[in-house]
């Protein structure tokens, strides 16, 4: 029970920390230096791999538990 309360809470973890990610991406300006432009890259690949890491753990639990 209390071992999946934990996962339960990565999970969560992980789902806001990629929201928050991709937020941050979208906030910054596309037409700025180099450095801007490669810092929203980099964050916003790091929110979409997090949420499809969300995904897949997800299903994973699902299918155990069914």
């Amino acid at each position: 029970m209390i071992k999946k309360q934990f996962k339960n809470q990565q999970v969560s973890t992980l789902f806001l920390a990629s929201l928050a990610a991709i937020a941050a991406s979208q906030v910054i300006q596309p037409n700025a230096s180099n450095v801007m432009d490669f810092s929203q890259g980099l964050l916003l690949g790091m929110g979409l791999v997090g949420m499809m890491m969300t995904i897949v753990t997800l299903g994973k639990s699902k299918k155990r538990s069914e």
